[in-house]
C-alpha cells in the first residue's frame, strides 16, 4: 500500500512538471520570446596608429575597432567571446599563435601594427595599412540579438576590401541561430524565390530578364539566399559581400524581406515579431 502511494505521488509530480514545462514553452512560443529582457551593453572603441613622421597627416597606418561589450553576466561573457572570436578569426586582424598571446581587441590591434612594421622593413615600403571595424546592435529584444560587424581592410594591392557579417543569437542559450531555426522545413525554394523577386524589384528587372545581364550585373543567372542574414524589427536582411555574387565594381548587395512576406515560411515562435 505504501509503495502504491509513493508511486502515485511520483506520477503526480511528473505530470505536474510536464505540464509546467509545456506551459512555459507554450507561453514563450506564443509571445515570440517577449519574456526575454534586452541585454545590457556599451560600445567600446580601440584605436592605434603608426606614422612615419614624414607625412603624419597623410594616409597613416591605423587600426580602429568599435564593438559592443555586453555586461549581462555569463550570457554577456559568452557573447563577448563569440564577437572577439569572429573578429580574430574572420577579419584582417589575427595574433601570432606561436607567441601564445591571449586574444583581446588591444592585442589584435597591436599585432596589426607589428605586422605592418615588419612588412615596411622587409619591402622597404612606406605604403600604409589600414583597418577600420564598426559594429552595431541591430536587434536586442524578444530573446534575439543581432550584431552587425562591418570592416574595411587595406594591406596593399589595387584596393582595400570591405566585408559585413551578421551574428544572430538566441540569448537564453547564447546560441548562434541559423535559417533552420527560423523557418519551417521545406523553406529553401520559396525563400530563394522571395530573394530573387526582391533583387529583380530593386534592379527594375522583369521575371524573365537575365540576372547576369547588363542591368542585373550578377556573375550567374541565378540568385539564392545565403547564410549572412540579420533579424531586425521589420524582417530579415540578406547581405551579399563584394565578389560573392557580382564583380567588385558592383559592391555589396543587401536584400530586405518583411515579416509579412516571410510569414508562411516561419516557425510559430517568429510569427509574433
Amino acid at each position: 500500500m505504501k509503495s502504491l502511494r509513493h508511486a502515485a505521488l511520483l506520477l503526480m509530480v511528473c505530470l505536474f512538471t510536464t505540464v509546467l514545462l509545456f506551459s512555459t514553452a507554450w507561453s514563450i512560443e506564443r509571445s515570440g520570446g517577449s519574456s526575454q529582457t534586452p541585454l545590457d551593453y556599451s560600445m567600446k572603441r580601440v584605436e592605434k596608429s603608426y606614422s612615419n613622421r614624414k607625412t603624419p597627416q597623410e594616409y597613416p597606418t591605423y587600426c580602429r575597432v568599435s564593438y559592443p561589450h555586453f555586461s549581462t553576466g555569463v550570457k554577456g561573457a559568452r557573447i563577448n567571446s563569440a564577437v572577439l572570436s569572429y573578429i580574430a578569426d574572420s577579419t584582417g586582424l589575427r595574433l601570432d599563435e606561436a607567441k601564445g598571446e591571449k586574444n583581446s581587441i588591444e592585442a589584435l590591434a597591436d599585432e596589426f601594427l607589428r605586422r605592418h612594421e615588419a612588412f615596411r622593413k622587409e619591402r622597404v615600403s612606406e605604403l600604409p595599412w589600414q583597418f577600420d571595424l564598426n559594429s552595431a546592435v541591430l536587434l536586442n529584444r524578444s530573446g534575439i540579438l543581432t550584431i552587425d560587424i562591418s570592416f574595411y581592410s587595406f594591406t596593399g594591392g589595387a584596393h582595400g576590401m570591405s566585408h559585413t557579417a551578421y551574428l544572430v543569437f538566441e540569448t537564453e542559450s547564447v546560441r548562434r541561430l541559423g535559417l533552420n531555426d527560423i523557418f519551417l522545413p521545406g523553406f529553401e525554394r520559396p525563400l530563394s524565390e522571395l530573394v530573387d523577386g526582391r533583387f529583380r524589384q530593386q534592379k527594375g528587372l522583369s521575371k524573365t530578364d537575365r540576372l547576369d545581364g547588363e542591368e542585373g550585373g550578377l556573375a550567374e543567372n541565378v540568385l539564392r539566399f545565403n547564410q549572412n542574414f540579420a533579424i531586425t524589427d521589420k524582417g530579415l536582411n540578406f547581405l551579399y559581400n563584394v565578389y560573392e555574387i557580382a564583380p567588385y565594381v558592383n559592391g555589396s548587395t543587401e536584400l530586405r524581406l518583411t515579416w509579412r512576406e516571410l510569414r508562411p515560411l516561419l516557425r510559430p515562435a517568429f510569427r509574433k515579431f
